[in-house]
């Protein structure tokens, strides 16, 4: 097998990886930096497993059965989480069960990785969205592992990683029957290198004590990407959510994403309620709140245990937003950008791509609340 014959647009889900018989693929960075597979042509037995389990992503979706508008009611959790606490409402039920959650987490380097929590300090460090290609590795071995030890398990991640676990566990023919699966409405994801120049050679690893992705500041009505120092000052320049937002950094696979779409893989999908809503929202979800899709039988038992923490509003099944139609357009300087990439360092390339403008600059306040 050869890498381009395996997949042409890469997602970076490791199921080619994870479905080797012969531990012939590992992962590697492309020359944007996303995480793909790369073939030891020594140790290949040709068997074409990988190519055959790859090609049956994105073929089983499911109807969604019924849409809620949710607001966690746990002030703590709200106040920890991006929009409205549902990741902490979901993940709470699998940890009182002595299951376990599998979501991601900024590790001590602050790279973006899928990690195993058994406990609720754990299961802290994966609220918040982090707006990167996260890294899997041998995830879905251990997802495997806990289900086969009859433990209940709940894993959350992108449409593709989700479908990807579940394919991985049919072709494994282990039961899913204790596996709840959990969706995050996708954007598309960024480049892990890009993200590891901005903390690295940008900011500077050393001066960080942590970063949010969507900080709800007291100052600032709604939420922001901010780097909360060592220094106490946070800073919420926003340089890298530009750059994001901008969708110049995005994997070349989400521009043709084939889960952005009305049905889903995942027992429930989760995001930040926005888009086009036909009934008037109640108050107390118009700011702070999630969207909520209920696609399985599993996803309407569990979502009918806990949703008495939240408050709810059921919305019609017409609700949508632009990620449930749509990929993300590729921005016409696409090519432009990754040229400069190879070229240019960090700060070249955010001076070039962002704008940067007083009212950021004066963001940069004192930290004066617990984070």
């Amino acid at each position: 097998m050869k890498e381009a014959d395996l997949c042409e647009k890469c997602e970076g889900c490791t199921l080619c990886v994870s479905v080797c018989p012969v531990s012939a693929i590992k992962l590697k960075k492309n020359v944007k930096g996303f995480y793909v597979p790369d073939i030891n042509k020594d140790k290949c037995i040709d068997c074409k497993k990988c190519l055959n389990t790859c090609e049956r992503k994105a073929k089983d979706f499911q109807e969604i059965k019924t849409i809620w508008a949710a607001k966690i009611k746990n002030n703590d959790d709200l106040h920890q989480s991006s929009s409205g606490g549902m990741f902490s409402v979901f993940s709470d039920y699998f940890l009182k069960k002595k299951g376990c959650v599998y979501g991601v987490i900024l590790d001590d380097e602050f790279r973006v990785i899928h990690k195993k929590a058994n406990n609720i300090h754990e299961r802290n460090e994966m609220r918040g969205s982090k707006y990167v290609q996260s890294y899997l590795g041998e995830i879905f071995k251990s997802v495997e592992i806990e289900l086969l030890d009859g433990k209940y398990v709940m894993f959350t991640g992108t449409p593709c990683q989700v479908d990807a676990l579940q394919i991985y566990m049919e072709s494994k023919k282990v039961s899913r029957a204790n596996l709840f699966t959990c969706e995050l409405i996708c954007n598309g994801v960024s480049s892990p290198e890009i993200w590891s120049k901005y903390i690295n050679d940008y900011i500077g690893k050393n001066k960080i004590q942590d970063v949010k992705f969507r900080f709800k500041h007291p100052q600032i009505n709604g939420s922001i990407f901010a780097v909360i120092k060592k220094n106490g000052r946070v800073d919420v320049s926003g340089y890298y959510s530009q750059l994001y937002t901008s969708k110049l950094c995005m994997n070349e696979a989400c521009y043709e994403c084939n889960y952005t779409r009305k049905s889903r893989v995942a027992d429930v999908t989760i995001g930040d309620l926005q888009g086009t809503i036909g009934e008037n929202v109640s108050e107390k979800l118009k700011k702070e709140s999630s969207i909520v899709l209920i696609n399985s039988n599993k996803g309407k038992k569990i979502w009918e245990s806990v949703k008495e923490k939240c408050e709810v509003q059921q919305l019609g099944i017409d609700y949508t937003q632009e990620r449930l139609e749509k990929s993300c357009k590729k921005p016409k300087k696409y090519e432009q950008f990754w040229q400069d990439y190879q070229k240019v360092s960090i700060r070249k390339l955010l001076k070039k791509y962002t704008n940067k403008s007083l009212i950021e600059d004066v963001r940069c306040v004192k930290n004066s609340i617990k984070i």
